[in-house]
């Protein structure tokens, strides 16, 4: 299903489509998405409101979930209603990834020879392929009404979903996309910006439910925001630095990618060692980012670390910080995710304080996900 996609093209396909998805990628472009997300998180405002009133723990994994869902869908393919139950869409998406993900983590899938161990995994996701590449050929194709428009609760001016900006992109850059391409490209940016996430934010609060001292600065940061001007404020990446190190301390401590993977080009030598091209490299991020010799007292959630450290200090940090990797084949989607909570996280923190309520535990599948946590909400 990742054939011929981004993430797997190279040489001269990698640069003719990455050209043409760094048009509909652009900072500009994704900060216009800012009434979209507030409007999304808003509406997961209201369900936190509910379980306050209903005296409930909220299930923050399961929240975000749906605000990832809803993100995605609405911004990335112009599709409304991916973040609530009963989507097609997005229930065979979420199937088919914990096919995906049996294949990798059950044991008794593990036990079986990889030829047969693929047959199994093909035969138990077909039918969840299938759904997910006729609805995204469908909007690839422009029979969605999301191409229209994009509009907030708020009445700002339409935007443009993201296929259809790449759509029109790749026109102008007289490099044709195939709606089956598309369809492709749809399904990967579902993948990457959904568990990754959802699986972030949901840390996030959780770190700062353990750190109400934490918790405190940054809604005193938010709140000192006016609502004159608040989406042009929360947007900006230069605001709000300290829920800027929320995040990258978040992501520091619970990247959902553990390890990434290189193939090197050309012959190399690292530390030492004549890397032949060809070579396949594994990068143990979770192991980076946990380094002491990098990171002081690497084990603790310290966002302050990331605005107190000298220059020095913070460029070796920044330079050993890869959730989304680095370099030219670093993560497209790194600023579309980063508005996202950005706007999700101010919006909640003006609203309510969050109190634990379990102990987080976190599970291996294809990424390090969160599991297990409950919070208390209180409206402010």
């Amino acid at each position: 299903w990742l054939d011929n996609t981004l993430v797997v093209n190279e040489d001269e396909e990698w640069r003719r489509k990455r050209t043409i998805y760094n048009r509909a990628f652009r900072v500009g472009a994704i900060r216009s998405y800012a009434p979209l997300f507030l409007d999304i998180a808003e509406a997961a405002a209201l369900d936190w409101q509910r379980h306050h009133d209903e005296q409930r723990p909220l299930d923050a994994v399961r929240s975000f979930e749906s605000v990832a869902l809803e993100s995605i869908g609405r911004a990335g393919f112009g599709v409304e209603g991916m973040g609530k139950a009963g989507s097609t869409y997005a229930h065979a998406f979420v199937s088919y990834l914990r096919v995906l993900q049996d294949e990798i983590t059950s044991p008794a899938m593990i036990l079986l020879p990889g030829p047969l161990r693929r047959t199994v995994t093909w035969l138990r996701g077909r039918g969840y392929l299938d759904t997910m590449n006729s609805e995204s050929l469908r909007i690839s194709s422009g029979g969605s009404a999301g191409d229209v428009a994009l509009a907030g609760s708020r009445g700002q001016e339409t935007r443009r979903h993201l296929v259809s900006l790449i759509r029109e992109a790749a026109n102008e850059e007289g490099s044709s996309l195939d709606p089956e391409q598309l369809a492709r490209e749809a399904n990967l940016f579902l993948f990457a910006g959904h568990d990754t996430t959802s699986a972030t934010l949901a840390w996030v609060f959780a770190s700062l439910a353990s750190r109400p001292d934490a918790q405190q600065r940054a809604y005193e940061e938010v709140a000192s925001i006016p609502e004159q001007g608040l989406l042009e404020h929360i947007s900006d990446p230069k605001s709000l630095p300290f829920v800027g190190a929320i995040i990258k301390e978040t992501l520091r401590l619970y990247s959902p990618a553990t390890m990434a993977l290189r193939r090197t080009r050309f012959d190399e030598e690292l530390g030492g060692y004549e890397i032949p091209a060809g070579t396949d490299l594994s990068f143990p991020i979770w192991a980076i980012h946990r380094d002491p010799k990098i990171f002081k007292d690497a084990d603790a959630f310290q966002p302050e670390r990331w605005l107190d450290a000298s220059a020095d200090q913070l460029k070796g940090m920044n330079d050993h910080w890869m959730p989304f990797m680095i370099g030219a084949r670093g993560c497209i989607g790194q600023q579309f995710a980063m508005t996202e909570m950005r706007v999700v996280i101010a919006t909640l923190l003006r609203r309510f304080s969050v109190r634990p309520a379990s102990e987080p535990s976190m599970k291996q599948r294809m990424l390090l996900l969160p599991s297990n946590i409950l919070l208390h909400c209180s409206p402010r």
